[in-house]
């Protein structure tokens, strides 16, 4: 008997079905995406700023702003950071997506490249927030957090341990910047082969 398809009277295939993320996953991944890349944006351009402009304890007008931004950025971040290691941990999460590049990076090596990644992005949302506090704790100065200020900073002035938090916030930030571009190029990458890397993470689906 011939078997008669839908393929074969041309009627459409039906949509690949897309694993998602969870919802508040989803929407905390692209908050806390936005704070990191405002936060290094807003970092860089107190870089361009002449020496005698940034200066923390006498800051100028733009000098200020940009650290408010910096500063507000990476205090949400610090909030958010928990809560999302946390969902990572205990929610069901969508599988792989194939590798790329299959003739010469296998899935299972591209799989442990990505989750390598993540885990090496996820140290430096801690270690840079982390450090951040650290440096107003031991400055006893509050840290702003958009239009209001967090009291953190009632630990008494210690110098070598506000030295200490600013080096190594200083040195990871210098580096781990470049986390960002090869994140997002590596999901650019993976969209135009084909795989829904996006759709898993559009928090309005």
């Amino acid at each position: 008997m011939m078997r008669f398809t839908a393929r074969r009277f041309g009627a459409p295939a039906a949509p690949a079905v897309v694993e998602r993320y969870g919802i508040g996953m989803r929407w905390m991944h692209w908050t806390m995406a936005g704070c990191m890349i405002t936060g290094i944006g807003s970092v860089l351009y107190v870089h361009t700023l002449p020496e005698a402009e940034r200066d923390y304890m006498k800051p100028t007008p733009h000098y200020a702003k940009a650290m408010w931004l910096h500063e507000s950025c990476g205090m949400t971040v610090a909030i958010l950071v928990p809560f999302r290691v946390g969902m990572m941990l205990v929610q069901k999460r969508p599988g792989h997506l194939p590798s790329p590049f299959p003739s010469f990076l296998p899935d299972r090596m591209a799989h442990a490249v990505a989750t390598y990644m993540h885990y090496v992005l996820y140290g430096f949302f801690i270690c840079m927030s982390g450090t951040g506090i650290g440096m107003a704790y031991a400055s006893a100065m509050n840290i702003p957090f958009w239009f209001t200020e967090i009291p953190v900073g009632q630990g008494g002035k210690s110098a070598a341990w506000n030295d200490w938090n600013y080096e190594i916030h200083s040195f990871v930030g210098k580096y781990g910047k470049y986390l960002i571009p090869v994140h997002v190029g590596g999901a650019l990458v993976h969209q135009a082969r084909g795989h829904a890397i996006f759709a898993r993470m559009n928090p309005f689906a």
